[in-house]
């Protein structure tokens, strides 16, 4: 009886660990980008100037993101950024596991542009980024200050 207890919970063990493996090849997967790829150089400036800058990193983002992101643009209100990535087929949760797993680097970034704003002259800079679908509702919005 023991003999068949362990082996029908090695079976339902082995067919969750398959099942998972199918579900995880079905998943879209996360772009991998090197650190060279994430150099992003932002001279000091008003809102404006900074967005603009981050705009000629367009077509990397697009490159990089290997069709997940189908656009991406700041634009500026006077000491705060909108940076607005729309994507498709993407859900909430790889959104989040991304986020999370990438966390220095987008830490990095953030810093990097209100650092920007801030020598540009900007008091109380302010970033938004926002990710939405292609119907435009938002997946994901992270204020920082």
């Amino acid at each position: 009886m023991k003999k068949l207890a362990w082996i029908i919970s090695g079976l339902l063990f082995l067919s969750i660990l398959i099942g998972l493996v199918v579900w995880s090849q079905t998943q879209p997967k996360l772009p991998v980008a090197s650190q060279a790829d994430l150099q992003v150089n932002l001279q000091p400036g008003s809102a404006h100037a900074v967005a603009s800058q981050l705009n000629t990193y367009q077509r990397r983002v697009l490159k990089l993101s290997q069709g997940m992101v189908t656009s991406a643009n700041a634009t500026d209100d006077q000491n705060r950024i909108v940076y607005t990535i729309r994507t498709t087929n993407v859900s909430t949760e790889l959104i989040n596991f991304g986020l999370k797993h990438e966390q220095a680097q987008v830490q990095k970034l953030t810093d990097k542009v209100l650092g920007a704003m801030r020598a540009g002259g900007v008091t109380q800079p302010r970033l938004e980024i926002r990710i939405l679908n292609q119907s435009g509702d938002a997946l994901k919005i992270l204020k920082i200050e």
